[in-house]
This record gives C-alpha cells, sequence and structure tokens, in this order.
C-alpha cells in the first residue's frame, strides 16, 4: 500500500485522480466481495450447527420373509372386495330416498353465505351433515347415493371455508 501511494505522488494531478478513482472503485469491489463472503460463511456456520442438532432417526431392520407369508394367498383384490362386502356399518344409519336426498342436498346449497347464519342456520347445518354422516351410501341407489356424496363434498368444502 505504501508503494501504491508513492508511485501515486509521481503522477500528475489529473493521473492521481484517475488512479486514487479506480483504486477506490476497485476496493470497493473487494469490500463488497469479502462481506459475501463474510454472510456465506456465517451462513455455512449456521447450517452446520443446525446439522449437528439434527437427529438421524435408527433404521428397523426388516425381515422381508415376514413380508411375504405363505398365509398371504389370496390377492389383494379379493381381500379389498371381500373386506367391503363383509362391513357392517355400525352406529345409527339412515335409509333415505332421493327425494330426502336432494332436499338436505338443495337446503344446505342455498344456506348462503356462512358470515350472516344465524344460530338457527348453524343447528341445520350440523343436522344435516350428522344425517349425512350417518347414511351408508352402499346401502342406496347409486342416484341417492351420489346426491348424499355431493352433500357430503358441499358440507366438507363449507366446514373448510369455515375454519379459513
Amino acid at each position: 500500500m505504501a508503494d501504491e501511494l508513492d508511485e501515486i505522488r509521481k503522477l500528475s494531478p489529473e493521473e492521481r485522480i484517475k488512479k486514487i478513482g479506480e483504486l477506490e472503485k476497485k476496493r470497493s469491489k473487494e469490500k463488497q466481495g469479502m462481506e459475501e463472503l463474510l454472510k456465506e460463511s456465517i451462513s455455512t456456520i449456521k447450517n452446520e450447527e443446525t446439522i449437528k442438532h439434527i437427529k438421524v432417526p435408527e433404521q428397523k431392520k426388516v425381515n422381508v420373509s415376514e413380508l411375504f407369508s405363505n398365509e398371504e394367498e389370496e390377492s389383494l383384490e379379493k381381500k379389498t372386495h371381500d373386506a367391503r362386502q363383509d362391513e357392517k356399518p355400525e352406529g345409527v344409519t339412515y335409509k333415505i330416498d332421493f327425494k330426502e336426498a336432494e332436499n338436505m342436498y338443495n337446503e344446505i346449497r342455498n344456506m348462503g353465505d356462512t358470515n350472516s347464519w344465524q344460530e338457527e342456520e348453524f343447528r341445520e347445518f350440523y343436522r344435516v351433515q350428522s344425517v349425512v354422516d350417518a347414511v351408508d351410501t352402499r346401502l342406496l341407489k347409486d342416484d341417492v347415493a351420489e346426491r348424499i356424496n355431493s352433500t357430503r363434498s358441499l358440507i366438507h368444502t363449507i366446514r373448510n371455508y369455515m375454519r379459513d
């Protein structure tokens, strides 16, 4: 640095100004590079510290022979089909006709904005929801089951809207 100053002093005033400007730009770029390198280094150190505190989960040993036992000769599709046939609805179930299903769907659809609901609308919403939840669509005709599933979907959408 002292050598640079000696060389600059030997120059004419115009050249000195030019040379000093060039050096300032060069040092400014170097300083900016050093600041970026410093930030990067700090970030790397923080990441390394975080990694040190993360516990790696233990792997469980898997016995492959247990995964494929001889007892499982039936296909997955047959098991699934049988399970659906064997399921019995638990608790209270309702069996309704298409007109009732359509009325419940329209009632929910026409309730309007949830922000304007009064206690009565909320009670009706939850009443319809409890009835729809208790309906086993496997016991219904396709058109009735479709309307009940549409009502369930609408209720689900409204409930998600009310959470937000």
